[in-house]
């Protein structure tokens, strides 16, 4: 036994209470056939349902009272005629009453996983005072009927006043009061219930309470005597007894049905981006109509979805306030449910609710920062297509007022030749070879800008360091060990991005000295140009930085700045991964 489980065991019990149920009605199958076999679909539905119920969200106490309320139907088939055995027959007469009182229990219980301490005492003085009721008429006889059929030679003490006055009229007199407060507590419950909450009770409820109702009377017709009184009372306690469990089911069905539902409704709303469809969608849901989905402002006040303030005065009274936070999304910024608690105490369609919200809403933030990315890459490509352009023209023009213009000069030297004397020509070629050098140097210059030989030659840290020396101000330079196979456009990225920082710092940092530090770790290049200067940088709408940081994000990386406050100065960082995809 101890190797089951908790469900195996529940299924056991199930069945234990079937067989005993049938096993203390087969002899009462030849005087009674129709009533033994509705009290056997009666019992198969409580333990039918009870079963199901422990296998949904709901509190476990839900399908284990169901079971209870099955099993407490076989001391009722013990109270018989047909059955031969004494004690059986007495123990049945005095526990019968655990069958209206736990399924009273129910029908106040559900579906909460616990009763009110006013339910509570309500169900256990019901059912003592039954069962003490019962065990003074089993223990005293007298004139009056108390149903129950004592075995042969099994006579109480002859005592009319305690058996008649005191244990029935006054027993079952008490139990009909109880009873009568148990109406009294369904039909409260069900008038302080609103939206989707009453709709969803009302027929268990209703159900419930002409039991308990139809239970009453039974009890005051048993108290007075049933021989003077011709009311079906007991018919239809035992019809809608009969009713609970598939009252039960239907509910059952229609959760499952609502969850599907809801959903889908929610879901469809909350994918709109429009907090306003999402908040009718709620309200059809609920059937609350002034339940509202709201944004906090910040300033502890909240707004609607238009960013209109919403005021004490514009939420449900009782309000519940649920977050409906979608993920990705700070708690301060979260979209919140404001409701009337009476409406819906489901706790699974709740559950639901803000299940299809958030997926929702992550749903229109992710299209939203998707647009808002491809935007972004849009207007990436077009800067960088726009920079390359403006560097074609700036080739173009150092090629034609530089190296361009040189050429001529030297062309024009040349031509001079012809015209001067014999002894002048060695001059005129000497002129023109050291113009010639001049176009060359310049020629290497703009070659270097456009992409330096030592990268190919030498590698990033030599071309690095022979552009520190190049510059104005005191650079060092601290390269780590890089790998061998270092992509050309990440080197050629890092050696322009040092580059353009350099050339800031000495144009607008006022800085005297500037470090330059290359690390290459966990497949991630990063490049870093700091200098004590006097802060603030940052790239600029067209600028080379601004080109810069278009290039490394479109290859995956990024370019960041960071201020130092406390002592001045900035540090430009470029981070590239090495393992992005060609």
């Amino acid at each position: 036994m101890t190797g089951l489980s908790r469900p195996q065991l529940e299924v056991l019990g199930a069945g234990v209470i079937v067989v005993a149920k049938v096993a203390a009605s087969v002899p009462q199958l030849h005087a009674d056939l129709a009533a033994v076999a509705i009290t056997w679909l009666v019992t198969v539905a409580f333990v039918g349902v009870g079963l199901a119920l422990l296998r949904t969200d709901l509190a476990p106490v839900n399908g284990r009272a169901c079971l209870l309320v099955a099993a407490s139907t076989v001391p009722g088939d013990l109270n018989s005629p047909f059955v031969a055995s004494g004690p059986w027959v007495t123990a049945g007469y005095v526990l019968e009453p655990t069958y209206v009182a736990s399924a009273v229990a129910l029908v106040l219980r559900y579906p909460r996983s616990r009763l009110s301490p006013g339910e509570a005492w309500t169900v256990w003085t019901m059912f003592g005072t039954a069962v003490l009721g019962r065990l003074g008429a089993a223990l005293t006889d007298g004139p009056a009927s108390d149903d129950f059929f004592r075995p042969p030679g099994q006579g109480g003490s002859w005592s009319p006043w305690l058996h008649d006055v005191l244990f029935v009229l006054v027993g079952r007199g008490l139990t009909a009061t109880m009873l009568g407060v148990v109406v009294v507590l369904l039909t409260l419950r069900l008038r302080r219930a609103h939206g989707l909450s009453r709709e969803a009770q009302f027929p268990l409820t209703a159900i419930g309470t002409i039991c308990a109702a139809a239970a009453a009377v039974d009890q005051l017709v048993w108290a007075i005597g049933p021989d003077k009184f011709d009311v079906p009372a007991a018919l239809v306690r035992n019809v809608a007894a009969a009713l609970l469990p598939f009252a039960l089911l239907s509910d059952l069905t229609r959760r499952r049905a609502a969850e599907a539902t809801v959903s889908r409704q929610v879901l469809q709303a909350a994918m709109t981006g429009d907090l306003q469809q999402l908040q009718a969608a709620i309200r059809g849901v609920i059937l609350d109509p002034r339940a509202r989905v709201v944004l906090p402002d910040g300033d502890g006040r909240w707004v609607d979805g238009s960013g209109a303030p919403v005021g004490e005065s514009d939420l449900p009274p009782r309000a519940r306030v649920l977050p409906l936070r979608a993920d990705g999304a700070s708690e301060e910024a979260a979209p919140v449910l404001v409701f009337d608690r009476t409406c819906c105490g489901d706790e699974g369609l709740l559950g639901t609710i803000v299940s299809a919200a958030d997926a929702g809403l992550q749903n229109t933030r992710l299209h939203t920062d998707l647009l808002e990315a491809l935007a972004e890459v849009q207007r990436s490509r077009h800067r960088i297509v726009q920079a390359a352009a403006d560097e074609r023209r700036k080739v173009e023009r150092d090629l034609h007022d530089g190296a361009q213009q040189q050429f001529l000069a030297v062309a024009a030297t040349l031509a001079r030749a012809e015209y001067v004397h014999a002894d002048a020509v060695r001059d005129v070629v000497s002129e023109a070879k050291a113009a010639l050098t001049d176009a060359l140097r310049e020629l290497r210059e703009l070659a270097r800008g456009i992409h330096p030989p030592l990268l190919t030659e030498l590698g990033l840290g030599a071309a690095l360091t022979a552009l520190a020396r190049r510059s104005a101000l005191a650079v060092a330079v601290d390269v780590d060990d890089l790998p061998d196979a270092l992509p050309d456009d990440a080197a050629a990225a890092v050696y322009f991005f040092v580059a353009e920082a350099l050339t800031n710092v000495v144009r607008h940092a006022g800085a005297s000295c500037v470090e330059v530090r290359v690390r290459c770790a966990d497949g991630v290049l990063t490049a870093s140009v700091g200098d004590d200067g006097t802060g603030g940088a940052a790239p600029r709408p067209g600028g080379g930085l601004a080109g810069l940081a278009d290039r490394f994000d479109a290859m995956g990386g990024s370019v960041d700045v960071l201020d130092h406050p406390g002592r001045g100065g900035s540090t430009l960082l470029a981070t590239l991964p090495l393992g992005r995809p060609p």
